[in-house]
C-alpha cells in the first residue's frame, strides 16, 4: 500500500497541476529556532483546510539544506536525498485538520543561520514560507556547563531518547547553584524526541516586570530545546531552604512555583510538598511549558519548626525572645570540700523510761522486804 502511494506522489508531482479552483490552504511550520550541529530536531507542518469544502488532493514538497537527512516521515511522505526534498501526496482523508511531522538530521559541518521551506504543488502553488533555524559554530552543550547565576550560562542536563508517553529523568549536575534549588526534571512528551537538552539558569533579579503572589524565594530561567508542543508534562523538583521560610514567616503549604506565560502574567502550577529534612523542604510543580519560573510563599503564615508548624502570632513572639542558654555546669562536692559533724545527736531510745521504771519497782521491793524481815527480829 504505502509503495503505490509512493508511485501515486512520484506521478503527481509530473504531472500538470489542477486547474480547478482552489481551496484556502495555510500550512504553519513549526521547529526550533537554534540547534546543534549533528543533532536531530522535530519538525512539523500544521495543515488548516476548509472542511467545508476539502480539496480531493493535496501535493507539497519540504526543501532540506543541502548534506541534512530527513526520517521518521508521516503521511507517506519520502525523501528524496539527491534533490534534497521531502514530498507529500495527501488525499481527501488525510488532508483536513492534519499534521505532518518528520525528523531533520543536522550535517555534522553545519553552521550559520539555515531556512527551510516548501510549497504546495497542487492545488495551484503556494509557498509554505520560510523558517530560520540558528547552528552555533561551537556546541551549545559545551558552553551551557559553567556556574550559574544572572548573565551566566547555567547547567544542561542532556536525554538522547525520549518516547512517546514514557517519562524521562534529566538530572543536573551536582555542584551547582542551580542545581541546589532543582535538582532535576521529569518530562513526559507526545512525540519521539532525540538530543533533548534542558537548560537551567539562576537569575539574580526578577527578569520580568511581573511581580509574583507572594514573597519570592528564587527565580530560575528554565529552557528546553524541544518546542512546548511537543511536551505534554513536565514534573520539576525544586527546595526551598528551611531558614528562609523562618526568616520570612512562611508556611510551606502556601509555597508555589510560577511560570511566565505572556509579557504580563504569571501562570500558578500545580505545587505539592514532597519532602522535608533538617535543612530543606522539597517541593513538586507540574508544568506543560517552558520560561522563566519563580518559587514563592505567602508572607507572615507561619514558619516550621522542626515538622511542625508555628503559627505567624507565637513564630514572632518566639523569634522576638532572647535563646535559652544552660547553666554553667558545676563539678559534684567530694568529700574534702564537704565538713563532716562532730557529733550526730542519736533519735531517744523508745525502750528506756520502761527499764527505769522497772529498776525504781525493784529498789522498792527490796527496800520493803528488808524492813519486813527487821520488823519480825524486833
Amino acid at each position: 500500500m504505502k509503495i503505490k502511494r509512493v508511485m501515486l506522489g512520484l506521478l503527481l508531482f509530473l504531472i500538470v497541476p489542477l486547474t480547478a479552483a482552489a481551496p484556502q490552504i495555510t500550512v504553519d511550520r513549526d521547529l526550533p529556532v537554534q540547534a546543534e550541529k549533528g543533532q536531530m530536531v522535530s519538525v512539523s507542518l500544521e495543515m488548516d483546510v476548509d472542511e467545508s469544502d476539502p480539496p480531493p488532493l493535496v501535493a507539497l514538497k519540504e526543501f532540506v539544506p543541502s548534506g541534512w537527512e530527513a526520517s521518521n516521515i508521516s503521511h507517506f511522505g519520502y525523501f528524496l536525498s539527491s534533490a534534497g526534498e521531502i514530498r507529500w501526496a495527501l488525499f481527501a482523508g488525510d488532508v483536513v485538520d492534519s499534521t505532518i511531522t518528520y525528523n531533520l538530521h543536522i550535517s555534522q559541518d553545519a553552521s550559520g543561520e539555515y531556512t527551510i521551506n516548501g510549497s504546495i504543488i497542487i492545488p495551484e502553488g503556494t509557498t509554505l514560507g520560510d523558517s530560520k533555524i540558528m547552528i552555533p559554530s561551537q556546541d551549545i552543550s559545551s558552553s551551557s556547563s559553567g556556574g550559574g547565576g544572572g548573565g551566566g550560562s547555567g547547567t544542561y542536563a542532556l536525554v538522547k531518547e525520549i518516547l512517546p508517553g514514557e517519562p524521562a529523568k534529566f538530572v543536573f549536575p551536582e555542584g551547582k547553584a542551580e542545581t541546589a534549588i532543582i535538582p532535576e526534571i521529569e518530562l513526559t512528551a507526545n512525540s519521539k524526541m532525540y538530543n533533548t537538552r534542558i537548560t537551567l539558569e539562576l537569575q539574580r533579579k526578577n527578569p520580568t516586570m511581573i511581580e509574583p503572589s507572594g514573597e519570592t524565594y528564587k527565580w530560575m530561567s528554565i529552557k528546553c530545546s524541544q518546542p512546548d508542543r511537543l511536551i505534554d508534562e513536565a514534573d520539576i523538583t525544586f527546595k526551598i531552604e528551611k531558614q528562609w521560610l523562618k526568616d520570612n514567616d512562611v508556611d510551606p503549604d502556601t509555597v508555589v512555583m510560577e511560570r511566565q506565560i505572556s509579557g504580563s502574567e504569571l501562570e500558578s502550577l500545580e505545587t505539592t510538598k514532597t519532602d522535608s529534612d533538617d535543612t530543606h523542604v522539597t517541593f513538586s510543580a507540574k508544568t506543560e511549558g517552558f520560561s522563566y519560573f519563580a518559587m514563592s510563599g505567602e508572607e507572615g503564615s507561619g514558619y516550621i519548626e522542626g515538622d511542625k508548624k508555628i503559627p505567624s502570632d507565637l513564630a514572632a513572639i518566639m523569634m522576638s525572645m532572647p535563646k535559652k542558654t544552660k547553666p554553667p555546669e558545676t563539678a559534684p562536692p567530694t568529700p574534702s570540700d564537704t565538713p563532716l559533724p562532730t557529733s550526730v545527736p542519736s533519735a531517744p531510745e523508745k525502750g528506756k523510761p520502761l527499764m527505769i521504771m522497772a529498776a525504781i519497782a525493784v529498789i522498792l521491793l527490796v527496800v520493803a522486804a528488808f524492813l519486813l524481815i527487821k520488823r519480825k527480829k524486833i
